[in-house]
């Protein structure tokens, strides 16, 4: 039963306990597999099920999306071709918490119904969007916190506040689910007294100018590419998206601004923003050193410190994310994609930012226990 001691201490490290907290929960995935091992699929099967419906299951709730918005098929099915299919899901068939990313297109689906019909039935389908994207990847519900945010801000109306109020009371409710899970992660961590880096883990793994044209080696068409970043840092998303993005900015650019439009000095400030952002990106270069990912004994502190790698995320993406260390035994899985045989199983990479952040960054010495 997940969430319960048993369930904590997980199946590894004896006699450790609270093995599970070492790792990603994979609670979100466990939604597809662990049906299908009830119907009889080994762990195997089941895996490389849910990897593969990764795919699709991104793609629909992208679809799904894109036509609230358009109201039209076939850009909608473009938009769903883009997000379930890119060069960046291919960087990451490792994770499959990653490729678990159906929630968030799903819940701004359901935000915009919500906003256009007011009926609380869109509340529920945003909450449970929200909260299966939280329990599939922690890292990925803690960044669409800050768009569901900019999202109020840009298309909830100042005199709609009761609307903005449920839609922060319903979130609010999908946090309150997934507690438990931060909680014990936070409990599990303090126990161990895990610690990092964070600065110097944001510098070695941020992504640069380089990486928007870096693909996963994996890619059978711009796996070249790879030599220009390491891995986190390949952030290609395909040279048709590009493509079309570029032809949309242009043309959007061409028709004129809406005389209508009140928010045309905001979008203009915004362009001007990135355009600054992007001058500091290109003309920073960091390279700080790396090192190993290992835990060791920490001399004079009871029980184990974690020593680790540095590592980040790209962008403002860094201001919320933790990486753990890889603890889990292997446990990998073969499986065929477009570009050969490779492993796409888990070595159960922990993605636990949420304890992570939770925990103290900094500790005095702790008393040994009596």
């Amino acid at each position: 039963m997940p969430l319960t001691e048993r369930w904590w201490n997980g199946f590894g490290f004896f006699p450790a306990t609270g093995m599970m907290a070492f790792s990603a929960d994979f609670l979100g995935a466990g939604l597809i597999a662990s049906p299908l091992q009830w119907l009889g699929c080994s762990p195997i099967t089941a895996y490389n099920l849910t990897f593969l419906a990764s795919f699709p299951l991104c793609g629909i709730a992208a679809h799904a999306l894109a036509l609230t918005l358009t109201k039209r098929h076939d850009t909608a099915t473009v938009c769903g071709l883009a997000y379930g299919f890119n060069p960046y899901r291919v960087a990451h068939v490792e994770h499959l918490e990653l490729l678990l990313a159906f929630g968030m297109p799903a819940a701004l689906a359901a935000l915009h119904l919500y906003a256009d019909t007011r009926r609380a039935r869109w509340l529920v389908a945003f909450a449970a969007a929200l909260t299966i994207q939280a329990l599939s990847t922690s890292y990925y519900a803690l960044f669409f916190t800050v768009l569901v945010g900019l999202w109020l801000l840009w298309f909830m109306r100042p005199r709609a506040w009761r609307e903005v109020l449920a839609i922060v009371a319903t979130g609010s409710v999908s946090v309150l689910v997934v507690s438990p899970i931060v909680l014990g992660y936070a409990r599990i961590h303090d126990s161990y007294d895990l610690r990092r880096d964070f600065t110097d883990e944001i510098l070695k793994y941020s992504a640069d100018l380089s990486s928007l044209v870096t693909a996963s080696p994996l890619s059978a068409v711009w796996g070249w590419t790879a030599f220009l970043n390491g891995a986190e840092r390949q952030l290609f998303p395909g040279l048709t998206i590009t493509a079309l993005a570029v032809a949309g900015a242009v043309l959007l650019r061409r028709s004129g601004p809406d005389a209508r439009d009140r928010l045309a000095p905001v979008s203009r400030t915004l362009w001007a923003m990135s355009a600054a952002f992007a001058a500091v990106a290109i003309s920073s270069s960091v390279q700080p050193p790396s090192g190993p990912t290992k835990i060791v004994a920490a001399p004079g502190e009871p029980g184990w410190r974690r020593s680790y790698s540095r590592r980040s995320i790209a962008g403002t993406d860094a201001v919320g994310s933790t990486h753990t260390t890889r603890c889990m035994a292997d446990s990998k899985v073969c499986a065929t994609t477009g570009t050969g045989t490779s492993m796409v199983g888990t070595t159960a990479r922990p993605h636990c930012f949420a304890a992570e952040m939770a925990t103290r960054r900094h500790r005095s010495t702790r008393p040994a226990p009596a």
